[in-house]
């Protein structure tokens, strides 16, 4: 392990540390002048040392590995504190709430030291050696991504912090940027169809040191459709969705086999399509002209070649014609005419855009600087992978190979519902008949590293549930939601008490430390898949999905909401059906989680876990920092206050946005991080360690893990 670490983005890149090694070697072997050292005046482990005649190095120490380690926070050319991005804009008061500690006055002032202290006093005389920490716990793979090349895709599964990676990607290229001198200030994009997310990172992003300084950068997060809506050219269009298409489609057909009627005509394969196979196939028209969509390949589209297709784009010709005719615009088809608009574009959860929005945005990015972060198995609407679409979109630009990414670990999943998970994939691929592209993981790997849990997965019907005290207890918590389909959205609510009931879309983004998954294979769609499975007709999973095999890939986007509502938790997932005798189709895929349930006990996945009005608290802001308003205000009403007017409620969220809570007491930060085994670290003895307050035992906390993204209140495993 390093000698010691530096925060990416707060103290600078490795050639100012190389440029300070001698000072930094002083530091870590004790060899310094104590009157060269200061600590901030209000609290006990956050120094400055003197590293030049005006120039100042800030630091702390942190658990690493159970040990006390050293942590550069930040290096200042002159000792105006005022100026340091770390201490000013509430950062310090944030990582000192993440450490259990209360910063006692807003005063930015240093005192000087009378001798060591003993938190810095026994250091091992290890090599000097030092590694960048980011704001997320974070592995090789990860550290690769950071450094790709871009145009890149980086795929990872639920919870292998793909949206960290966007931010850190936007943090490194305002960081690199941040003292050259430029003719213009460099322009940013952080664009997913999230409203959710986009809220989530950018609140994220406003945290970080990096951020408190971006006089030379204009980062911006962005829904797709804000972006578009911000173009002069549709600021008098209305914008219109798949509802739109569906409403069209069904006058158009009325008119077409009128037409077919009067001239005599068979009536055309194209009217049986249904309304999702076309407004699938519309998506893709959307990316391509006539002739080239009706040439693509068996594998780049859902329907087959010939005649069906020539009618199919005819149709969407027309509805095009139509969006004009009423001044409306539908995202996924409209082709922007702006290029060469931001330095840098991130692009989440881009398995959630149609190819012609893909190319748009690529159009957006100066020199293709642009970084798209997706995971095929949370497809929650397309059926064909944009994968290899993107992969061969961004080959075409003479860039050469175009990197890929891999995040196959889930930072979020433990062992169990891990493997839960891992079974809806293998379902889907039993009915698909294999992996959505070559490239596509096909399962997710729990962390387990030291101290990983294996959490639980149950399977209960509702007479269990209602009779199970702990767990109506827990439901009723702000660390457990409900997952359902919309038909059953009121009727969860009802049976688990609780306003924490999300569809597989509206949970995206989140996690919870348990996951109630109500009714998950009740719909008509896995009556289908049952007799799909059952008659013979599944087939057996292969490692890529060849257009011309058995398999129907319809099924794919209703599993990807299993595997999406399953990877949501944290540590228990709980899988519901509403009859103690399911029916024969519930019963085959309740099978193997039952078997993955084996012989546990309920009273095995019982922990306690008590929910406060604080923790109520801090989830209705979670929800308000994703857009979630008008859930934020049903929660507070259900827990507080039943008749809060909204102006009201806006003033308890500026006034909890203000707060800052004094908290007694440490707890130690175990920070996690993968280095170079040879790599020695520097040690501070638990004996010299800050000393805990106790906490009654109805009270007290657990040990825990704390990602360095937590000291900043940053949640960005996706």
């Amino acid at each position: 392990m390093p000698a010691f670490y530096y925060l990416r983005g707060a103290v600078g890149d490795a050639s100012l540390v190389e440029t300070h090694a001698a000072t930094i070697h002083e530091l870590i072997h004790g060899t310094y002048a104590t009157g060269d050292l200061e600590r901030l005046q209000g609290h006990r482990d956050v120094y400055s040392y003197r590293v030049t005649g005006s120039g100042r190095l800030l630091f702390t120490t942190i658990g690493v590995g159970g040990e006390r380690c050293l942590l550069l926070l930040e290096y200042l050319p002159t000792h105006d504190y005022h100026k340091s991005r770390f201490l000013r804009s509430g950062v310090l008061q944030r990582y000192l709430l993440a450490q259990g500690e209360a910063m006692v006055g807003e005063a930015l002032e240093f005192a000087r030291l009378e001798g060591i202290p003993d938190e810095l006093r026994a250091l091992d005389k290890a090599d000097d050696g030092a590694h960048v920490l980011d704001y997320y716990q974070q592995d090789y793979i990860q550290q690769e991504a950071l450094r790709v090349p871009l145009p890149a895709v980086i795929s990872g599964v639920a919870g292998s912090g793909k949206s960290c990676v966007a931010t850190l990607l936007i943090s490194n290229d305002v960081q690199r940027y941040h003292d050259m001198a430029l003719d213009e200030r460099r322009r940013i994009l952080y664009v997913s169809q999230s409203v959710g997310l986009v809220q989530q990172v950018e609140h994220a992003w406003r945290r970080l040191p990096v951020a408190q300084d971006t006089a030379h950068v204009d980062v911006q997060f962005k829904t797709y459709q804000d972006m578009l809506a911000e173009f002069p050219e549709l600021h008098d269009k209305t914008f219109v969705d798949q509802s739109d298409v569906d409403e069209w489609y069904n006058t158009y057909t009325e008119r077409q086999k009128a037409v077919y009627k009067a001239k005599g005509l068979k009536e055309a394969a194209f009217f049986d399509l249904n309304r999702e196979d076309v407004y699938q196939e519309f998506r893709l028209c959307a990316a391509y002209s006539r002739e080239e969509y009706c040439n693509l390949g068996e594998r780049q589209a859902t329907l087959p070649k010939g005649n069906l297709r020539e009618v199919l784009y005819k149709a969407f010709e027309a509805y095009q014609r139509s969006l004009d005719e009423r001044h409306c615009v539908n995202p996924p088809f409209y082709a922007i005419a702006m290029r060469d608009g931001y330095d840098l574009v991130i692009v989440d959860e881009s398995q959630d855009f149609s190819h012609l929005q893909l190319k748009n945005l690529a159009q957006l990015a100066k020199h293709q600087h642009i970084a798209y972060c997706m995971d095929s198995h949370q497809m929650l609407l397309d059926v064909l992978s944009p994968r290899p679409f993107l992969l061969s979109m961004l080959r075409r630009t003479d860039v050469g190979e175009v990197p890929h990414i891999e995040l196959p670990v889930s930072y979020r999943c433990p062992l169990q519902v891990a493997r839960a998970a891992n079974e809806m994939i293998q379902a889907k691929y039993r009915l698909t008949g294999g992996t959505a592209d070559k490239r596509e993981t096909p399962s997710i790997q729990p962390n387990m590293g030291i101290g990983a849990s294996k959490g639980h997965v149950l399977v209960l019907d509702e007479q269990e549930i209602r009779s199970w005290a702990w767990f109506n207890e827990q439901t009723r918590g702000a660390h457990c939601a409900v997952v359902t389909s919309p038909e059953w959205i009121e009727e969860a609510r009802r049976i688990f008490g609780t306003t924490l009931v999300f569809t597989p879309e509206g949970i995206k983004g989140l996690e919870y430390d348990m996951v109630v998954v109500y009714r998950p294979f009740s719909t008509a769609i896995f009556k289908e898949a049952y007799a799909e499975s059952v008659m013979a007709k599944a087939t057996t999973p292969t490692q890529y999905r060849r257009k011309g095999d058995e398999g129907d890939e319809t099924f794919a986007p209703d599993f990807n909401q299993l595997f999406t509502s399953f990877t949501r938790a944290k540590r228990t997932l709980v899988i519901c059906e509403r009859y103690k005798k399911p029916s024969r189709e519930v019963a085959y895929f309740l099978k193997p989680l039952q078997d993955i349930m084996g012989n546990t006990a309920r009273s095995d996945a019982e922990h306690v876990q008590v929910t406060t009005l604080s923790d109520w608290e801090d989830e209705i802001m979670r929800q308000i920092d994703v857009g979630r308003e008008r859930l934020a205000i049903d929660m507070y009403r259900a827990q507080f206050n039943p008749n809060i007017t909204t102006e009201e409620f806006k003033a308890f969220v500026a006034q909890k946005r203000k707060r800052i809570v004094p908290v007694a007491g440490l707890v130690e930060a175990s920070v996690q991080v993968v280095v170079p085994a040879s790599t020695p670290v520097v040690r501070v003895p638990a004996s010299a360690a800050v000393a805990k307050k106790e906490s009654p035992p109805h009270q007290r906390k657990k040990p825990v893990d704390v990602h360095i993204a937590e000291l900043f209140e940053d949640a960005l495993s996706r």
